[in-house]
């Protein structure tokens, strides 16, 4: 996630660049697909409701701060332990509480080696706090999500 005054969605466009998989922007009640990267809007709150994608405007501060963990607690609800949660650099502790949640599911939890992260908060509270599955470069984690992909035949 980014700060919701972000000009465009920078994240989606990259990763359409320099990933071999189908990168999209979800809408409101998109079906699931593991075969495709959906990047919401740095404005967006977005949740799982079964195999459905929710997309709610953020309205408050708390509800931005909240935003990494209820998507990662969401999507171990519905995927338990199919579910994948990756936290890669930033601040604070965002992300760590839903990558428990995805832990105690049984799901895959990557994190960004802190050595490899601009900004290694976020990095090191997840791994203080979860059992990560793997730890390790932005790139080592984008392989090690193919490889997740692949033994699941979605790609």
């Amino acid at each position: 996630h980014r700060p919701p005054d972000s000009p465009g969605n920078r994240l989606a466009e990259i990763l359409r660049r320099y990933s071999g998989v189908r990168v999209n922007e979800p809408e409101d009640g998109e079906s699931l697909d593991c075969a495709t990267l959906l990047v919401g809007a740095p404005s967006e709150f977005v949740t799982i409701e079964g195999d459905r994608v929710s997309i709610d405007a953020m309205h408050e501060r708390a509800m931005r701060m909240r935003r990494i963990d209820a998507l990662f607690e969401s999507a171990a609800e519905f995927a338990g332990p199919n579910s994948v949660g990756v936290v890669l650099s930033g601040t604070l502790w965002d992300g760590t509480a839903g990558l428990r949640a995805i832990s105690d599911a049984g799901g895959y939890c990557l994190i960004q080696d802190p050595d490899d992260a601009q900004f290694p908060d976020m990095p090191l509270n997840a791994i203080r706090r979860v059992e990560p599955t793997r730890i390790g470069t932005a790139e080592q984690l984008a392989k090690c999500i193919v490889e997740i992909a692949s033994e699941r035949r979605c790609i």
